[in-house]
């Protein structure tokens, strides 16, 4: 019965999606908002509760072979882009967003001053551990190892291992 479930989660978000590529598995309880601008690549792995959100001029690319486990959150809404490079392995509960609040007017509420767009990127072959939050305007190299509960606010260079609050590299693999 859950590979069934599984089979028409997969086909109803095929249908959806901007792109997506074959062999790509799409668990039931996944939410996603502006499929339309959501790319997936082939064998793509995205597991319960996964949340794609790239709402308000959002756009969100995924390359092959990527797995985002359960929990996970790419928020690329208003006018964010988030893009994903193959062979990554996306922990469960991590949260990437691409845009943040504008807070400058102290004479207005922050919910009403909007969102500056952002960017994420995030290349091939990177490895981020369960709990991490990877803040806006940032690139994290090929072959990166992110440890979990860590808050990546800072580029990372490529084969870096960086670990948590604020993520410091620690050494290169």
């Amino acid at each position: 019965m859950r590979r069934l479930r599984r089979c028409f989660s997969t086909l109803f978000w095929r249908l959806q999606l901007y792109e997506c590529g074959t062999g790509t598995r799409i668990d039931p309880d996944c939410e996603m908002t502006s499929p339309h601008a959501i790319a997936l690549g082939e064998r793509v792995r995205i597991v319960e509760h996964v949340r794609l959100y790239a709402n308000d001029g959002g756009c969100i690319t995924i390359a092959s072979d990527v797995v985002l486990n359960y929990d996970t959150v790419v928020d690329a809404s208003n006018g964010g882009h988030i893009e994903i490079g193959t062979q990554t392995i996306i922990g469960p509960r991590v949260y990437i967003r691409a845009s943040n609040h504008v807070f400058e007017d102290t004479k207005r509420p922050i919910r009403e001053q909007g969102h500056e767009p952002g960017k994420v990127r995030i290349h091939a072959n990177v490895w981020i551990g369960a709990y991490v939050t990877i803040a806006p305007n940032l690139m994290i190299g090929e072959g990166c190892v992110i440890g979990a509960g860590s808050v990546v606010a800072t580029d990372l260079l490529p084969y870096s291992v960086a670990v948590g609050n604020p993520a410091q590299v620690r050494r290169f693999r």
